[in-house]
């Protein structure tokens, strides 16, 4: 299962990749059709779905009971894409219109803070994944690397995004949501982030078998 939820979540970052590169060149494309907004949305809470899965079985296929640090950032990595699952559940009821969990709409105050968080964990366990990596398990190294530095970038970014949201009444609380001339100066940033993510799962698909502990 483990190969199979990292193959989707290589599917499921594309899309996400995809959508936030279409949604930031053209925000005006999903301002006009509800059909398509309800379409992205939906796809994209399978695609954020897909990574909750592949952390879930990494924590239950790959990580040892020995491995307690890497137990303990992806247990915090699973939590954070869960914790970004509820707040896309929330964009998705509302486009769809269907009044259910209410306690979603509380959500509404932290959207900001939830990714940026994402990224700080994620970060975490790309450094800890790397550090327990033994000598024989080279095939990963550098593909965990770049992911670390890339992460770390986003980080940034997620931070840019959150000065921002404080700073400007809140108006600002996705990437697509910045001034135009930043949005295109932090792109390069989120297509290298994007690269080495899905070079790291890749890397992983391929050389599953090679590299369990």
């Amino acid at each position: 299962m483990l190969k199979k939820a990292t193959l989707f979540s290589m599917i499921g970052i594309s899309y996400i990749f995809l959508l936030r590169a279409i949604g930031t060149l053209y925000p005006q494309l999903f301002r006009k059709n509800i059909l398509l907004v309800r379409l992205t949305e939906l796809l994209l809470f399978f695609a954020i779905l897909s990574v909750v899965f592949f952390f879930f079985f990494f924590l239950k296929d790959y990580v040892s009971k020995g491995q307690i640090k890497l137990r303990n950032a992806t247990i915090l990595a699973l939590l954070a894409f869960i914790a970004m699952l509820l707040v896309h559940l929330k964009g998705l009821i509302m486009v769809l219109n269907v009044k259910v969990f209410p306690f979603l709409s509380k959500v509404h105050s932290i959207e900001p803070i939830v990714p940026w968080i994402n990224s700080i964990l994620i970060t975490t366990f790309f450094i800890v994944f790397y550090k327990n990596l033994n000598r024989k398990q080279t095939i990963l190294k550098k593909s965990i690397f770049l992911a670390v530095f890339g992460s770390a970038l986003m980080v940034f970014v997620r931070s840019l995004i959150l000065l921002n949201y404080y700073i400007n009444a809140q108006e600002v609380r996705w990437f697509a949501d910045l001034p135009q001339k930043l949005t295109f100066i932090l792109m390069p940033i989120l297509i290298f982030n994007f690269a080495v993510i899905l070079y790291f799962f890749f890397t992983f698909y391929k050389h599953i078998g090679e590299i369990k502990p």
